[in-house]
């Protein structure tokens, strides 16, 4: 596997990327939305950015688990780690976060999830990492690096929160199988959440489910 960004382009890389946020938002607060589960650390990283600058913004967590269009073809029970979205988004810029795009369809499972909880003003997609290959015409608003890839190769990002370390690598994967960024894979990025059924979502509220699986680009 090879290293493809160091802790150091990382932290260089989020800056800009915050301060074309910065900019695109205006004098507007945002509600930051992190797609689980790597999703959810470049979130909170920006969350810093705006906690020093003294701006308060909400924050959430998104599982797309029930919104993937491959649940059925999936002989994997998923692994749910549940949705955190206490805040209205009605009528709000809701600024969407994930590590790595691919085909795009995490990013569209994470639409509907949040369009569950209401109807925001507008959304922004924050993406780290673009490896390109996509099947939905869906892209990026603001794009960390764009690193072309071919089907049988897989980036995977890490975040020291989470990984012990930051990083981005590339190596091998299976050409045309689920990607799963970053290499370990237990653990919830929200914290903890409560087994059960998950019901109709509504403005302000947690997704729970007692099944299990993974994450598609």
């Amino acid at each position: 596997m090879h290293k493809l960004l160091e802790k150091q382009e990382i932290d260089l890389i989020t800056e800009r990327m915050f301060h074309e946020l910065i900019e695109r938002l205006g004098e507007q607060s945002p509600v930051l939305i992190g797609i689980q589960t790597r999703g959810v650390y470049l979130a909170k990283r920006f969350l810093n950015f705006f906690e020093k600058r003294n701006v308060s913004c909400a924050f959430g967590i998104v599982d797309i688990t029930f919104h993937r269009d491959d649940a059925a073809l999936s002989v994997r029970v998923p692994k749910v780690k549940g949705t955190q979205l206490k805040v209205d988004i009605n009528d709000r810029v809701v600024v969407l976060f994930d590590d790595v795009i691919h085909t795009g369809r995490t990013i569209r499972a994470a639409l509907d999830e949040i369009m569950d909880f209401g109807r925001p003003s507008k959304i922004i997609l924050v993406v780290l990492v673009d490896r390109n290959r996509r099947e939905l015409p869906i892209q990026p608003d603001i794009l960390g690096k764009f690193v072309p890839t071919r089907k049988d190769e897989r980036i995977y990002v890490k975040f020291a929160e989470y990984d012990g370390e930051d990083g981005v690598f590339i190596g091998a994967g299976s050409a045309g199988g689920t990607h799963n960024s970053g290499i370990r894979g237990a653990g919830s990025a929200g914290g903890t959440h409560n087994s059960g059924i998950r019901g109709a979502g509504s403005a302000g509220g947690t997704h729970n489910s007692n099944t299990q699986g993974g994450k598609e680009e």
